[in-house]
């Protein structure tokens, strides 16, 4: 709360872009793969996003359940046919945002 307060008084997009940024920085390193990731896997697997990570499956699967308890990733499909994707917002801070960041 006191880091929201901070950005208090800012416009929507900078709010946005203050909160994702909060939630990039207590990622891990597998955390922020597998978020960068997630443009080219909408609606991807964990083998599908596994192999285009590069990290091993279990920590894939790992990872994409602790982005979706911080409400990163949304999880669909079915029990034995899990999909993931991100939200357009969060879509769009990676692309603008985190990967300007990590170049």
């Amino acid at each position: 709360m006191h880091d929201l307060r901070g950005a208090r008084g800012k416009n929507i997009e900078d709010l946005y872009t203050h909160i994702y940024w909060q939630a990039w920085h207590t990622l891990d390193v597998p955390g922020q793969q597998v978020l960068l990731t997630m443009p080219l896997a909408q609606g991807g697997t964990i083998a599908q996003i596994s192999a285009l990570s590069g990290l091993d499956e279990p920590t894939v699967d790992n990872t994409l359940a602790t982005l979706a308890h911080r409400s990163l990733v949304q999880v669909g499909g079915t029990l034995t046919d899990r999909r993931y994707t991100i939200h357009r917002l969060t879509e769009t801070f990676l692309l603008t945002e985190a990967l300007k960041w990590q170049t």
